[in-house]
């Protein structure tokens, strides 16, 4: 499901290494064909980089909402304003009609500021592009510690979500104390 490269090194060396990987195009290819999630676990003790892909699936309430922005109307719910990310550790496979994570675990986090956006400049986010709206989410080296998380979702209330703008699998992973998370999420606007 999820592919790895391991990443190390201090960040001039990271991206060269990244650029590397970009150029061979294993992983990042088939990133772009269709897994659409980035993973970022930056251990900030062992000076690591592991980066997994993976896909998600916008659901029903996923389709209604990017549908009401393209008719310039206020989406309800507004994941971009009033939902997040939460994290799961259960065996569910995402579908259409996910409301949330399943079997969540730790915290769920707000969408970092200045998302979401297209054509994001993070150089960690390798799905971005002009066409794609990307959401970027963070745990610092104290949050969803110690448990294997396989899934997530973006959802309209990170503490008593509702519905799930989508969801997607990975891992299992489990997070050590040492590590940050980044996780990307991106959505290309096709128009087929």
């Amino acid at each position: 499901m999820s592919k790895a490269i391991h990443i190390t090194g201090d960040a001039l060396t990271v991206l060269q290494q990244l650029r590397d990987a970009i150029r061979l195009g294993e992983a990042i290819e088939k990133m772009r064909i269709g897994e659409n999630i980035v993973l970022v676990f930056t251990d900030h003790e062992k000076d690591r980089t592991e980066i997994l892909f993976s896909h998600n699936i916008v659901t029903d309430a996923g389709d209604l909402y990017y549908a009401q922005h393209g008719a310039n109307q206020t989406p309800n719910p507004n994941f971009a304003v009033t939902g997040g990310m939460r994290l799961g550790t259960g065996a569910g496979t995402p579908d259409k009609s996910w409301t949330d994570c399943d079997t969540f675990f730790g915290v769920g986090k707000v969408i970092s500021a200045t998302y979401p956006k297209t054509n994001d400049g993070d150089p960690s986010n390798t799905g971005a592009d002009v066409d794609i709206v990307s959401y970027r989410h963070e745990w610092s080296t104290t949050e969803n510690n110690g448990s294997a998380m396989t899934n997530g979702a973006i959802v309209d209330d990170i503490v008593a979500p509702s519905t799930a703008l989508c969801a997607f699998l990975f891992g299992p992973r489990t997070k050590a104390n040492t590590e940050t998370l980044s996780i990307f999420t991106n959505h290309r606007m096709n128009g087929v």
